[in-house]
């Protein structure tokens, strides 16, 4: 597998994309909601499956930042979605990861990227509903995603150029140095507004954001997609194979930051810190032994071959705390 490395110079000598918060406006939802929405969703729906007497359209989710459909058309269901503007590369980056690694995601039944318009087959019940909440769930989820990842290494330019946000470790400390201090200055009336003592908190903790930037840069990682939402119920077990979706979160960083949901959520669930557990080392699939780069085959432990320091940056510091 080709490793192509991301030139991020001219993007580091320009105005990070993260200088200023996104605008304040009214989200798209409150228009999703209306009937006036429902026709254009209808519309687009059979201009791409057909004209149907039975095609059927229902509202499954209404986020501030996206909306789902199920569309079910002469006994045959897909999903239409629409992110809001900031999450509308997902139509582009669902087409490209259905050309690169279809045997990895959902297929693209049809997109209008212009819009940002997607609608994809229905798989039946998520991965989610049909295991156990449990270790060996997550243990799967974490592997195939990383072979996912894994599969992209040599397609970073082309996960770019379909809308895909570069985020390197070093780009870690600025990012939330910058954010600190934009939530922290904005009104008080604003519900976005960072009261002054966890402002302080944060600037307080950022020497420690920096030594876990330095770390995790320290493992001489590739960029790669970064699904972002990594769960269970953002896949479908098709054949025995794990199909991932919803990638309207997805950036590109180094792999292990994959791991913040795979890690923390059962931690979370089960009532347990991640350090009484087997994880993260089962969750941490064997990226790197010694200078070899070694496609992840099966949640396992991490390589016996790999030094214990760069084991423990890349479990503790690199995947629990990476940014978001």
């Amino acid at each position: 597998m080709e490793i192509v490395e991301l030139d991020v110079g001219d993007a580091a000598a320009a105005e990070p994309w993260y200088a200023e918060l996104p605008a304040d406006r009214e989200p798209p939802s409150t228009y999703w909601a209306t009937e006036e929405y429902a026709a254009v969703a209808r519309g687009w729906s059979e201009s791409v499956l057909g004209p149907s007497l039975e095609l059927t359209m229902e509202q499954v989710k209404l986020r501030a930042w996206s909306t789902v459909w199920e569309a079910t058309a002469d006994g045959e269901s897909f999903y239409f979605k629409e992110n809001c503007e900031l999450q509308s590369f997902e139509a582009a980056l669902a087409v490209e990861l259905a050309a690169l690694v279809p045997h990895h995601v959902v297929p693209v039944t049809a997109a209008d990227l212009d819009r940002g318009l997607l609608l994809t087959p229905d798989h039946g019940p998520v991965f989610g509903a049909t295991v156990a909440d449990d270790l060996d769930a997550w243990c799967r989820v974490a592997a195939e995603g990383a072979a996912l990842q894994r599969d992209l290494l040599g397609s970073v330019d082309r996960l770019v150029a379909a809308g895909l946000t570069p985020f390197t470790a070093a780009d870690a400390p600025a990012y939330v140095e910058a954010r600190t201090e934009q939530y922290a200055t904005l009104p008080t009336t604003d519900p976005r507004h960072l009261p002054a003592e966890n402002a302080t908190a944060v600037r307080d903790h950022l020497p420690v954001v920096r030594r876990w930037a330095e770390q995790v840069a320290a493992l001489g990682m590739p960029l790669t997609l970064n699904h972002d939402d990594l769960h269970e119920y953002n896949v479908f077990d098709i054949d025995g194979e794990l199909r991932f979706f919803d990638f309207g979160d997805a950036l590109l960083t180094e792999p292990l930051a994959q791991l913040v949901i795979p890690i923390s959520a059962p931690a979370t669930a089960w009532s347990a810190p991640p350090t009484t557990r087997a994880w993260p080392g089962s969750l941490t699939p064997p990226w790197r032994c010694g200078a070899t780069w070694c496609r992840p085959p099966t949640c396992a432990p991490p390589c016996p071959r790999r030094s214990s320091s760069a084991a423990s940056a890349g479990s503790s510091r690199g995947c629990g705390s990476a940014p978001r």
